[in-house]
């Protein structure tokens, strides 16, 4: 686990990634130092994460979750020549924002270990308004 500190947040963002054969997975974990954020806000910044990891044909969505709300922006690009799916997956707590990072092959999308990555997240995911 990586402590990083983002601009403009006085606490560390905690990090924690893993690279398996043909895909990458990470959690990011942040807290929310001016409150809950409101589904502008949120709708903002994933666009904004897609911008930035320079995806392509990017879908964004509202899904229910075992632990609650969330939203999932989607989008494709090629790493090293080789097209690449990726979903962005972010749920609001109470005092935190948890972003889940899950990259694979395009040709192989989803593979097992995306889909148990994404399913053993535990807590409680609050109402975004």
């Amino acid at each position: 686990m990586k402590e990083i500190y983002a601009p403009g947040s006085a606490s560390p963002l905690k990090q924690l990634g893993y690279e398996g054969k043909g895909f990458y997975l990470r959690a990011e974990c942040f807290p929310l130092s001016l409150g809950l954020l409101n589904k502008s806000e949120i709708r903002s910044i994933m666009f904004d994460y897609g911008s930035k990891n320079g995806l392509q044909k990017v879908e964004l969505s509202w899904l229910e979750t075992q632990i609650g709300p969330a939203i999932q922006l989607r989008g494709y690009k090629k790493i090293s020549g080789i097209p690449v799916t990726s979903l962005i997956r972010m749920h609001q707590g109470k005092k935190d924002l948890l972003m889940l990072f899950v990259i694979g092959e395009s040709g192989t999308f989803p593979q097992k270990e995306t889909n148990q990555f994404l399913s053993a997240v535990r807590g409680q995911s609050y109402e975004i308004n």
